[in-house]
C-alpha cells in the first residue's frame, strides 16, 4: 500500500488491542510507515510482523508511542526487513515491546547450482541438517555379489530397513547394466517389520550387470521415493 502525503502508512491507535497486522507492504511515502500510538487509550496486545517498510523519505519506519500519556502494552514487533522502530516512551514504565528478530539463513553452499548440480560442498551448513525421514534406510541383502538367476526362474530381493517400518509403500526394481529400471513391483510396507522379501519372475534378457533396487516413501501411491538402496550386480542366464 502506498502512502499519502503527510499521513501514515498504517495507523494503529486508539485504545486497540487483541489484534495483528501483517503480510502488508507499507512503501513511497514521506511520514511514518507503521504507526502504534495508545493516545487517549489503553492499548493492549499488538502482534506487528511481516510487514515489508521500504521507501520512506527522511520519516521513519516504525514508530511506537504514547501521544497523550497511556502506555501502549505487550506490543511485539518482530520478522520486519528494514529500518530499527523508533520508541517514544512517554512515562516511567516506558512501552513494553517484544521483539524478534527473523533466524539468520545461511547458504546451504551447493557444488554448482547454475549447473543444477545441487550436491553439497564439503562443510555445507546443510548436511545433516534436516529432519529425519520418514521411511527408515535400506539395505539390500539379496541377492548376493556375482549371482546367477537363471532366466524363466523365481528368484527372491530382499532387504532390510534400518528401523521397523510403520507404513507406506516400497518399489523393488532390476536395474540392467545400461542403468535402466526394468522389472518394477511396488509392494505395501508391513507395521513393525524389519526385514522383507519379494519374489521376482525373472523375464530379462540374459546378461551381466543387473543390479536390484529397493525404495521405499512414506504414503502408498503418492509423493517421491525418499529413501533408496541399490545391491549387489547378478547375472541372468539362459
Amino acid at each position: 500500500m502506498p502512502g499519502t502525503e503527510g499521513k501514515e502508512g498504517i495507523c494503529i491507535k486508539d485504545a486497540s488491542r487483541h489484534g495483528t497486522v501483517h503480510g502488508t507492504a507499507v512503501y513511497s511515502l514521506s511520514h511514518v510507515g507503521i504507526y502504534v500510538d495508545a493516545e487517549a487509550g489503553h492499548e493492549l496486545d499488538i502482534a506487528v510482523y511481516r510487514n515489508p517498510v521500504y521507501d520512506i523519505d527522511g520519516a521513519m519506519a516504525f514508530d511506537l508511542a504514547g501521544e497523550q500519556g497511556r502506555l501502549p502494552e505487550d506490543v511485539r514487533l518482530y520478522d520486519h526487513d528494514g529500518p530499527q522502530p523508533h520508541v517514544r516512551a512517554p512515562g516511567p514504565r516506558g512501552l513494553r515491546v517484544a521483539r524478534r528478530r527473523r533466524p539468520r539463513r545461511r547458504r546451504p553452499r551447493f557444488v554448482a547450482a547454475a549447473r543444477h548440480d545441487y550436491h553439497l560442498q564439503r562443510g555445507s551448513p546443510a548436511i545433516d541438517a534436516g529432519p529425519a525421514p520418514a521411511v527408515p534406510a535400506i539395505t539390500v541383502t539379496a541377492p548376493a555379489a556375482g549371482s546367477r538367476w537363471r532366466r524363466g526362474s523365481t528368484q527372491t530381493v530382499a532387504w532390510t530397513p534400518g528401523a521397523p517400518v510403520s507404513g507406506g509403500e516400497l518399489g523393488v526394481w532390476l536395474k540392467n547394466a545400461k542403468g535402466r529400471l526394468a522389472t518394477g513391483k511396488t509392494v505395501a510396507a508391513a507395521a513393525g517389520r524389519t526385514s522383507c522379501n519379494l519374489a521376482v519372475k525373472v523375464s530379462r534378457p540374459a546378461g551381466a550387470g543387473y543390479t536390484p533396487v529397493v525404495s521405499g516413501r512414506p504414503t502408498a501411491g503418492a509423493g517421491a521415493w525418499a529413501v533408496t538402496a541399490v545391491g549387489r550386480p547378478f547375472r541372468i542366464t539362459k
